[in-house]
């Protein structure tokens, strides 16, 4: 209602106002915080993952994460070969059954089966063999994109070698267990079409957003700040998990996945897990 002499007021209704008056009586247009904050939660982390993940992409023509980019993907195939050369090894070493009809088929079918396995194994774990070849330069990119886009904040601390290692090592091995135990599901979904895929995005993305978070937050908060800030936003590392999981999924894509998702993590931490920066 209007009152004489005096602004322009709300009448009360139970409900907050959509719009702000000011004193002359005329509506003003609420602020971008203001709406944003007036969007569902769900929305917002949305709005503001598509956000970071093209801010990261668009940064990927920076020479330090280009750096990044090309030492890590050595590091994991590396690793990756490395691996497979120990199964193949092992493997051989398994002693003939000493029944020739047997060792007829059982042989070539050892020899046959055993690198198909490491290539099915390697899309399970390759997430987390690049995950450890990126800690080794995980610093680079987030001091790229800390300098871009949030240079007033406080810059990152030094993480211990053995604590980045530990981290990959850790996702490694949960991938692994995790990802066994699904096998017989993996297996029963194939004839649905696309249910072994959304097993292996769900599965992947809570564990890949659980640890890029830590390997990202560790570095600004202490392990118990880094723990209670993950349990506090779990439903937006999830989220930001299933992206990650979505890149490492695409094929060629998934060797530059882990250094957009250091880089979309990074975002994550600066906008939600930290402190509000001061202007």
């Amino acid at each position: 209602m209007l009152k004489k002499g005096g602004p322009l007021v709300t009448q009360v209704t139970g409900k907050p106002a959509a719009q702000a008056a000011d004193g002359a009586g005329h509506y003003l247009k609420p602020s971008r915080p203001e709406r944003l904050g007036r969007q569902s939660p769900l929305r917002y982390k949305a709005a503001m993952l598509i956000t970071a993940l093209l801010r990261s992409l668009a940064q990927l023509t920076d020479p330090r994460i280009l750096k990044v980019l090309g030492l890590s993907v050595v590091v994991a195939l590396g690793l990756f070969a490395i691996a497979t050369l120990a199964v193949i090894w092992l493997t051989s070493l398994i002693p003939p059954t000493g029944n020739e009809d047997i060792d007829t088929w059982l042989t070539p079918l050892i020899n046959v089966s055993t690198p198909i396995a490491m290539l099915i194994a390697g899309f399970f774990v390759f997430p987390a063999l690049v995950t450890i070849g990126l800690s080794f330069f995980l610093d680079d990119v987030m001091a790229a994109v800390e300098g871009k886009h949030y240079p007033g904040r406080p810059a990152s601390r030094q993480v211990s070698f053995w604590e980045d290692a530990w981290i990959g090592i850790r996702l490694l091995l949960i991938l692994v267990f995790v990802n066994l135990l699904a096998l017989p599901l993996y297996l029963l979904l194939l004839f649905t079409g696309i249910g072994s895929a959304l097993l292996y995005l769900a599965i992947n993305a809570y564990f890949l957003g659980r640890e890029y978070f830590e390997l990202v937050a560790i570095r600004h908060l202490t392990r118990k700040d880094t723990d209670a800030k993950r349990k506090e936003h779990q439903v937006l590392c999830f989220l930001t998990g299933l992206l990650i999981a979505g890149l490492f999924f695409i094929p060629f894509l998934n060797l530059i996945a882990s250094v957009v998702a250091a880089a979309l993590m990074t975002h994550v931490v600066q906008r939600r897990a930290l402190p509000p920066q001061r202007s």
